[in-house]
């Protein structure tokens, strides 16, 4: 498959993965919730040959770092997900594992962008979607507090996530192997 049309289907999914995640989650579906979650950073290792352990350990990163912080934000009582009680759902851990596979390829480019830039479109996008799956019903509503702690977060997680994407070694990679030029 070309590269175009792979980043095609990379960005399709996660738009299908995060819709389907967030609509199954509102009505009570977990299960399918969880499997439209991951479904994204499943398909990016599938197709990631030469490079499946890297797309593999960005999806992990992702997932921890998303599960620790929206750990976080649940038990502060700022945030509550559907399906979720002292720690975050699975739907969530697989659309922060999907959102690092993304980065990888459909957000490569943007994963590239200065951590200044990325930090500050973050805080923005990150309150957005969770405001969007709140108005679906797949979390609790949230006021200005949670916005602002979402705002962190993700301001924080994305240029971190992003770095890890540049620096992890593997197929395309612009860094050279260690010993060469």
């Amino acid at each position: 498959m070309n590269e175009r049309r792979h980043l095609l289907l990379d960005a399709t999914a996660q738009q299908l993965g995060w819709w389907g995640a967030v609509l199954c989650a509102a009505r009570g579906l977990l299960l399918p919730a969880a499997l439209f979650a991951f479904a994204p950073a499943a398909l990016r290792i599938a197709l990631a040959s030469g490079e499946r352990g890297r797309v593999f350990g960005l999806s992990l990163a992702a997932l921890l770092f998303g599960l620790s912080t929206d750990s976080l934000l649940v038990r502060s009582d700022l945030v509550h997900f559907a399906g979720g009680f002292a720690v975050p759902p699975a739907w969530m851990a697989g659309l922060w594992a999907s959102f690092g596979a993304g980065l990888t390829s459909s957000l490569a480019r943007a994963a590239a962008w200065p951590p200044g830039v990325l930090a500050a479109l973050a805080a923005l996008a990150g309150p957005l979607a969770y405001r969007g799956g709140a108005a679906m019903g797949a979390l609790s509503p949230f006021g200005l507090g949670a916005a602002a702690a979402i705002a962190a977060q993700w301001a924080l997680g994305v240029p971190l996530l992003a770095l890890l994407a540049r620096q992890a070694p593997g197929e395309g990679s612009t860094r050279a192997a260690p010993g060469r030029p």
